[in-house]
């Protein structure tokens, strides 16, 4: 991670208390490649605005003035979610709540191919008689959070308080407003979907997955709209990154299918793209692979944890 982070123009996670909206560095090498680094504030931007952003750069670089692209509207976010005059004055929020140091996260990248997630979506409706046919993100996510809750207990298996577990997914909320927003709305347009565990011997987590992401449907948006829905959502914010207590959490990120290796700045298509390290502990992003069917899991656990959620307890093991 710390070699992939010299591709980079600044460093990332720094609190986020910069002014710089956006940083870009090109990287040449020796052979002839080139990476490009792309840095854009979260204050502005999440990670769609951020690809979309990227995609219209290139096709710009690309096509010259025959470019016909969409331009980003970014005075429509703020008309729709109006910034909010709640006092979060002794609230503990700040711009490094949940932010770990690089010294106690360790992060991994492990690929599920083709024939991986096959397996794992076979075996996830096998275990659940409420979801038929699950999705490769809902099969991966339930896999990889059955694994942490098995690690968790065996971490807290002699401990006198009783843990929990919540998995919590960041949605995008453009294609759940009515009406639909288009993909390219420029800015943080996500929720959280949080699920708790129904009882520990309940395996069927596909469902209990699903049915917390479809909960972030038109009618959460409009009460996310509100001060009140507002007031919900900094609460499980809170919840999620505190991570103290009885609850454990999991937090996935998906960006499989974002136009990712679509960006082609006249050179072709990217040979790799991926991420930096994440100082957050527990979290896991998915991207798709450049091929397209299949899933890389960037997954940042606490020093501790990672011993308890090795590789090796990744049965069959996904490749490496």
């Amino acid at each position: 991670m710390e070699e992939i982070e010299k591709f980079l123009p600044v460093e990332p996670h720094n609190g986020d208390d910069s002014d710089l909206m956006l940083g870009v560095q090109v990287n040449y090498f020796l052979d002839g490649g080139i990476a490009v680094g792309v840095c854009v504030s979260h204050k502005i931007a999440d990670a769609l605005s951020m690809v979309n952003f990227v995609n219209a750069w290139a096709l710009i670089a690309r096509e010259g003035d025959a470019a016909e692209i969409l331009p980003p509207n970014f005075g429509l976010v703020p008309s729709l979610f109006p910034p909010t005059t709640m006092d979060l004055t002794g609230s503990e929020f700040s711009a490094t709540l949940g932010v770990a140091t690089r010294e106690k996260v360790v992060t991994r990248r492990v690929v599920f191919n083709k024939e991986n997630l096959a397996a794992l979506k076979k075996s996830a409706e096998a275990e659940s008689s409420r979801v038929g046919d699950p999705t490769c993100v809902e099969a991966v996510s339930a896999f990889l959070w059955k694994h942490f809750r098995e690690a968790s207990r065996k971490k807290f298996q002699h401990g006198s308080v009783k843990k929990t577990f919540r998995a919590t997914h960041n949605v995008n909320l453009r294609a759940r407003m009515n009406p639909p927003l288009p993909d390219v709305t420029f800015g943080n347009l996500w929720s959280l979907a949080n699920t708790t565990e129904t009882s520990p011997e309940d395996d069927d987590l596909v469902f209990q997955l699903r049915t917390s992401i479809r909960e972030i449907n038109a009618e959460y948006v409009e009460a996310l709209q509100n001060g009140k829905g507002q007031s919900e959502h900094l609460r499980k914010l809170h919840e999620c990154y505190r991570g103290e207590g009885e609850a454990e959490f999991l937090e996935f990120t998906s960006l499989c299918r974002f136009p990712i290796y679509e960006v082609d700045f006249g050179w072709g298509r990217p040979v790799w793209a991926c991420i930096t390290n994440l100082l957050y502990k527990n979290i896991i992003i998915l991207m798709s692979t450049k091929c397209g069917d299949g899933i890389e899991a960037w997954i940042t656990m606490g020093e501790e944890d990672d011993i308890y959620m090795g590789a090796g307890s990744l049965t069959p093991r996904p490749k490496l």
